[in-house]
């Protein structure tokens, strides 16, 4: 699962600008972490078996490119309310 492990000590990266995450049969995102991750531009989760993106995804202000891709996502929800935050929508 996404949320333990490796990926919840990712919130120590601060300055990441670029995080691939694709094949790798993740079912969730660890949210806590994801919010910390400040100068994220481009985040890739393709081919995963993601349902759902964290509502902390919405803290992503940095965020230019997402490639979400081969994935069982039902909603974009907290992406949609980023990208709104932005005037992109």
């Amino acid at each position: 699962r996404g949320d333990g492990g490796v990926l919840a000590g990712m919130a120590t990266l601060s300055s990441l600008t670029t995080l691939v995450l694709s094949d790798n049969a993740l079912e969730g995102l660890p949210g806590a972490a994801l919010k910390e991750l400040k100068a994220l531009k481009t985040l890739e989760c393709e081919n995963n078996a993601l349902t759902c993106f964290p509502d902390e995804t919405r803290k992503l202000k940095s965020l230019e490119v997402l490639r979400c891709g081969r994935n069982k996502l039902a909603s974009l929800a907290p992406l949609s309310t980023l990208a709104a935050s932005e005037g992109m929508a």
